[in-house]
């Protein structure tokens, strides 16, 4: 196991650890009176565009982020790979930066659901690829497909998690 104890995992938070899209639809419905579907529920596909998007984020992404899901498995996974020796890195590009509201709740909601995961970064003007070389990152789980192609050439092995909202992706 000594080779193990090393692995360190950087994970992304949003789609990853945690699922919005029932927050954001319950929200999109009581902010703006529209019925999204999941596959509308990012910034690229929100059917009444980016800043509307952006709005219903703030909201979301801190108040409402009591309401995200854990996604399926992953703390029993987590769990098991961090009883192997397996470090836990939360890399994020959370809108508002490192001391934001955003950041914040993505913390708190980690601690809420005892994950076993001590470091949390904002990407903060740096891209994921410098992060993950800066903190040693062996693999990254990241559910958006043009950020994971960022990390190519890099030594981390990269693992994209395929969710219903990005499914177009590939």
């Amino acid at each position: 196991l000594a080779s193990v104890e090393k692995i360190i995992v950087a994970l992304d938070f949003d789609g990853t650890i945690a699922s919005g899209e029932k927050a954001k639809i319950k929200y999109a419905k009581q902010f703006f009176n529209i019925d999204v579907r999941p596959d509308q529920t990012t910034k690229e596909t929100f059917p009444i565009g980016k800043e509307k998007y952006m709005e219903l984020m703030q909201y979301v992404a801190t108040h409402a982020i009591i309401e995200y899901e854990l996604e399926s498995g992953v703390k029993e996974v987590l769990l098991k790979l961090c009883s192997l020796g397996f470090r836990f890195v939360v890399i994020t590009s959370r809108f508002d930066g490192p001391g934001g509201a955003e950041f914040v709740a993505c913390i708190k909601f980690c601690r809420h659901h005892d994950l076993p995961i001590t470091y949390f970064h904002n990407t903060n003007g740096l891209s994921k690829h410098e992060l993950c070389r800066r903190l040693h990152a062996r693999a990254i789980i990241e559910d958006t497909y043009s950020k994971l192609l960022q990390l190519q050439g890099s030594y981390a092995g990269l693992f994209f998690l395929r969710q219903p909202w990005n499914r177009h992706e590939l």
